[in-house]
């Protein structure tokens, strides 16, 4: 087998390996458990009802909605799969994703529950087995 095929046959199992990381990874983010304060009314995933007195200073339909920010995390890893541990990773540090695209691109403020979420996903992807 020439150089070229060998080295053309390693990105494509490379290339595989990654998308089938990612896609687990993506997996155990959007099985994260969802905000316990919140009330999901029928099969509509963005419906939801709470208590006034749970909002706290941010009134922010999109901070309350767990499932909507794991979405949004999954987008940014999606876009980035090479990076996905980064996505993460930075998601955790400073509790913000960027989300949308030209000028309706912002930062999301995670809820602090969602980074508590990631932080044990994180600690369980990178356990060591002993």
């Amino acid at each position: 087998m020439s150089i070229a095929r060998q080295i053309k046959t390693a990105n494509t199992n490379y290339t595989d390996a990654i998308t089938k990381l990612v896609g687990s990874l993506e997996e155990k983010i959007a099985s994260l458990p969802d905000n316990p304060r919140i009330t999901r009314l029928g099969s509509s995933p963005r419906c939801f009802t709470m208590s006034s007195r749970d909002l706290g200073n941010n009134w922010s339909v999109e901070h309350h909605d767990f499932k909507l920010q794991y979405g949004h995390i999954i987008e940014a890893i999606q876009k980035n799969k090479d990076n996905a541990l980064n996505v993460v990773c930075n998601a955790i540090a400073t509790g913000k994703i960027r989300i949308g695209v030209g000028e309706t691109k912002h930062t999301l403020a995670l809820h602090d529950d969602v980074v508590k979420h990631l932080v044990g996903l994180w600690r369980e992807i990178w356990a060591v087995e002993k």
